[in-house]
């Protein structure tokens, strides 16, 4: 809890915690990350530091999830008013760039 709180006052950063049962595999999450790329491009108008990457989550064979780079604490919180807590389902890590 410590750690979470640490991470989104002094870093503006948020993890998701889920363990590898939760994720997806990599071959969903690509899917769904190509079929929404659209609004990623359309979220960046608004936020011009905004960077949106599929990944091969760490530590877990064959799952996948997505980090976000971010600008500001203005940018992660219109980012999440936007998508919501998932990327359409897929986990997302929120890193302040």
């Amino acid at each position: 809890m410590i750690d979470r709180s640490y991470r989104d006052w002094l870093y503006d950063s948020e993890v998701h915690y889920l363990s590898c049962a939760q994720l997806p595999d990599y071959a969903t999450a690509e899917r769904v990350f190509v079929e929404h790329v659209q609004r990623i491009t359309e979220a960046r108008l608004l936020m011009q530091n905004l960077e949106v990457k599929l990944i091969h989550s760490a530590g877990c064979a064959g799952k996948g999830e997505i980090i976000v780079f971010h600008g500001s604490r203005a940018d992660r919180k219109l980012f999440k008013s936007i998508f919501g807590s998932t990327f359409f389902g897929i986990p997302y890590s929120m890193t302040n760039i």
